[in-house]
């Protein structure tokens, strides 16, 4: 084999080498930024959750975000109806104008419930799937949650979101109006909230062994009003949740019996010593029922095709390829151009063949013409 020849396959088996590292390092880098780099999964959640307020979205539109990002299928469209507390008065599209009720101008529209004293009210029944690796089975869990934004904190003095509370009882009508009623009489003059409590919606990432919390997010609200002493601070304002999960007594879950009344209720204690149930809002739900009119299962509602498909808090989805996707562009073609760079100066190295072959007259001639 000739020199010139040996040569050839020498300088294409570099180039092969030189690309497959450059391919190599730069396709490394995309999947490492894509799946390990946590920098940019906590980019994504700032973004996703608005922590900026740069987007400029409704309150109903993060709810919804936040939702979709924790639940495996969910849904708004259910069969529930509010009143007032005190005129029993339905709440629906034409505004509340009763001077006796509670929610004077509260009207009930594209599922959101506008309680102008108080603040804003979305519904949403929710399933979230994990597999059990001790049964190998796939387990679902179904939560209702009721979502408070636009608050009004100066609807009570020193309201606090947090003592916002809900609770239910079985049935819809008389019977049931009456049991709710006394099980509200009986918690203030008890002084108890045994209802379910309400507190600040914020989904966290955890490290890799669970053990430490590396980052938070949360649901700022677009409040209705603000605290009148705190008009000149910078205070956050956030959107909270309450979790309907079991009835006063803890003998009922919520959404699984056929019917129920249920009431959000705020108790203030401002007053040392004195603790106040004030009855916001009170309504009825039905659950869901399959074709032999009982209750919907876990199975069966995850099945339904008008169902909403959500997250169920996996990164590895169309909203964050999408924000993903310019990150890696950028950071491929550099990491292309620096790798390919690098690659191409250790080729020339590796290549390189210094000039050995002058024979003895030519040096000698040389020699002869700098004399």
């Amino acid at each position: 084999m000739n020199t010139k020849k040996i040569k050839t396959i020498r300088t294409l088996i570099v180039v092969l080498i030189s690309s497959i590292i450059t391919i190599g390092v730069t396709t490394g880098i995309c999947f490492y930024n894509y799946y390990g780099y946590l920098n940019y999964k906590k980019l994504y959640l700032e973004d996703y959750f608005d922590q900026s307020e740069g987007t400029n979205l409704t309150a109903q539109e993060k709810i919804q975000k936040a939702v979709k990002w924790d639940a495996d299928v969910y849904t708004d469209d259910l069969n529930i109806t509010y009143r007032d507390p005190i005129t029993k008065e339905p709440i629906t599209e034409e505004k509340i104008t009763n001077g006796n009720a509670q929610n004077i101008d509260a009207y009930y529209k594209d599922r959101v419930l506008h309680l102008p004293k108080y603040f804003d009210i979305n519904f949403y029944k929710v399933l979230v799937t994990s597999y059990n690796k001790e049964t190998k089975k796939t387990d679902y869990n179904v939560a209702h949650y009721f979502y408070f934004s636009s608050i009004n904190y100066n609807s009570i003095e020193n309201f606090n979101p947090q003592y916002i509370y809900m609770t239910f009882v079985d049935g819809i009508g008389e019977e049931s109006d009456t049991a709710l009623q006394n099980a509200l009489d009986k918690m203030e003059e008890d002084g108890l909230s045994v209802g379910n409590v309400s507190s600040v919606y914020y989904y966290s990432i955890m490290s890799s062994d669970n053990q430490e919390v590396i980052s938070t997010y949360s649901l700022y609200d677009n409040p209705r009003d603000i605290y009148e002493d705190d008009e000149d601070n910078d205070k956050t304002y956030y959107i909270y949740q309450n979790r309907c999960a079991k009835s006063y007594d803890n003998n009922t879950v919520f959404g699984e019996t056929s019917e129920l009344t249920f009431s959000v209720y705020y108790i203030d204690d401002s007053e040392e010593g004195n603790k106040e149930l004030i009855n916001l809002v009170e309504g009825t739900f039905k659950p869901q029922l399959n074709s032999n009119d009982e209750l919907l299962s876990n199975e069966e509602f995850y099945a339904l095709s008008t169902n909403q498909k959500g997250y169920n808090k996996n990164f590895y989805q169309d909203s964050y390829n999408a924000f993903i996707k310019p990150k890696i562009i950028a950071t491929g073609l550099i990491t292309f151009g620096i790798t390919a760079i690098l690659c191409a100066i250790l080729s020339f190295i590796w290549l390189y063949e210094p000039n050995v072959n002058q024979s003895p007259k030519t040096k000698q001639k040389n020699k002869k013409k700098r004399v």
